[in-house]
């Protein structure tokens, strides 16, 4: 194995859903929780969490990695099998089922220590790498979900902000000073797991169409589009109108997706303008995405409703 790093969790922005029929979408690492590889500090003895974590490896290199040439081609597969043999396991605090890459970082892991010719991120300019790179996560990931953008481990192997665009362009995205001063970005704990293969394969049955298709799916992207734009064009005042109108779209459209615990306080936000809730990852559970424009108030919500709350820095 090579010497490793530890990759970032991330935090989709904008772009749950609508990134899967060719919507924008924005990224960042979330360096507070991740993850990385590592070996038994003695062979066949295994600390806790070592076991399952060496299981959970094995049980995707047998039904996934092996199974594909184009996985073969790009990983050192014979090496990372030796070391799955010899204890290699998954050392990680991303809270799993939260929205937040827990498995895209598995991912970005697993490419980062045996890519036979990795993609180098501080030469990682060039669109074409970019692209290539995501692609390539897309198959890595989808053993997880069923179905992948590639997006979130993208984000925590290159561990930058990320803007994708709708042509599917990849920029390094500049998160600061974009949102208005007075505002501040936290994530809520909702409390709950869901499995997120059955939340997305639900919604998109149901609720997403293709690009460009009439009905909730499209409202969704140019909601998510207009957010995006408004930070890149550093227009305060719009962006906290346009994060109000997506709140309200999915409190309105995609309540399956929102706890019931959160429901009630996420219209409470609404209502009184003083912090507006989205999806963060697939929605079910684990943690919502929030936007306060009074954070002060917005805490006391939390606090009294017993839901723990995380900021979330744009500046780095």
């Amino acid at each position: 194995m090579k010497p490793g790093r530890r990759y970032p969790s991330k935090i989709l922005l904008f772009g749950e859903y609508s990134l899967l029929q060719g919507y924008e979408a924005l990224g960042l690492p979330f360096r507070r929780f991740g993850a990385d590889l590592a070996l038994p500090a003695e062979e066949n003895i295994k600390g806790p969490g070592q076991g399952q974590g060496n299981r959970v490896l094995e049980k995707y290199y047998n039904e996934w990695l092996c199974n594909y040439r184009e996985i073969n081609d790009v990983l050192d597969l014979d090496q990372l099998g030796q070391d799955i043999g010899k204890g290699l396991f998954i050392e990680s605090d991303i809270p799993s089922r939260s929205g937040i890459g827990s498995s895209g970082a598995l991912c970005a892991a697993i490419y980062g220590n045996y890519a036979r010719d990795p993609v180098n991120i501080r030469e990682s300019e060039g669109d074409e790498n970019r692209r290539a790179l995501r692609s390539f996560f897309i198959l890595m990931e989808s053993w997880f979900h069923g179905r992948s953008s590639g997006f979130d481990p993208l984000l925590s192997y290159l561990d930058m902000p990320l803007r994708l665009l709708g042509s599917g362009s990849i920029v390094q995205a500049d998160l600061r000073g974009a949102i208005p001063a007075e505002m501040k970005v936290f994530l809520a704990d909702a409390g709950k797991k869901e499995e997120t293969s059955v939340l997305i394969h639900r919604t998109i049955k149901e609720f997403m169409q293709g690009l460009g298709g009439s009905g909730p799916g499209e409202e969704l992207g140019k909601l998510n589009n207009i957010c995006i734009s408004c930070l890149a064009d550093r227009n305060g005042a719009a962006f906290t109108g346009a994060v109000k109108d997506l709140s309200g779209f999915q409190l309105a459209n995609m309540r399956w997706l929102i706890p019931g615990r959160l429901s009630e306080i996420w219209a409470r936000g609404l209502a009184e303008d003083s912090f507006y809730l989205k999806l963060c990852g697939s929605g079910g559970g684990g943690f919502m995405l929030g936007f306060s424009t009074d954070p002060e108030k917005a805490g006391g919500v939390f606090r009294s409703a017993g839901i723990n709350t995380i900021n979330v820095e744009l500046n780095n």
